[in-house]
């Protein structure tokens, strides 16, 4: 028998939104202490 389980996980976030955000992110990446970010649009 197939047994199921659950996983979870936590990623904290940061959202910019507006006009301009997209000027803040290299900065805000940084101030985090990291060097990529994941940029999703649609």
């Amino acid at each position: 028998a197939v047994r199921e389980q659950v996983y979870g996980f936590f990623i904290p976030s940061v959202t910019l939104i507006g006009i301009g955000a997209s000027k803040e992110i290299g900065d805000k990446i940084r101030r985090l202490g990291h060097k990529f970010a994941l940029v999703i649009n649609d």
